[in-house]
């Protein structure tokens, strides 16, 4: 059960990391299906010459506090089932290269993400971001090795 009000109040700590980086952002809404939607900071990122959408978002575990960076890598909806599957192959194995981050599938598409404490330092917080960053280039370089391309994702979670 998502708890909005909550969740956005949460957003704010996190916030000052965004500020203190001079990295432009907005609140948006994600649609998680079934009817859920969850507040969320938004960002992009470039990287490798390309843009991807990010988001930040809070969830309370057990009464532990959590934020999870979301960067959207690829939306599968339009690619056929053989593609599909080898980009999830490629994602599954590069699970095993990056410590603390993880691949995931949400609503057809694939994002890269990590989660860390809510109450997170300055210094924390870049290196989850770091983790991102190498995972996408670990991704990148597996799809080029298969032939497969990925392209720029920012403004697809705005839709």
């Amino acid at each position: 059960m998502v708890d909005y009000d909550w969740e956005k109040k949460q957003l704010k700590a996190i916030e000052e990391h965004f500020k203190k980086k001079n990295i432009s952002y907005e609140y948006i809404d994600i649609d998680m299906g079934n009817e859920v939607v969850k507040p969320a900071i938004y960002t992009t990122v470039k990287l490798k010459g390309l843009d991807f959408d990010v988001y930040v978002s809070a969830q309370d575990v057990h009464d532990v506090q959590w934020i999870v960076i979301r960067c959207l890598v690829c939306d599968l909806k339009d690619l056929d089932l053989n593609e599909i599957n080898k980009i999830l192959k490629i994602a599954l194995t590069v699970n095993y290269y990056i410590p603390e981050t993880t691949f995931s599938l949400i609503n057809d598409s694939l994002f890269i993400e990590n989660d860390m404490p809510l109450e997170v330092s300055l210094e924390s917080f870049n290196f989850e971001i770091r983790g991102l960053e190498i995972g996408i280039g670990i991704f990148q370089q597996n799809m080029e090795d298969l032939g497969l391309t990925i392209t720029s994702t920012k403004g697809i979670l705005k839709k």
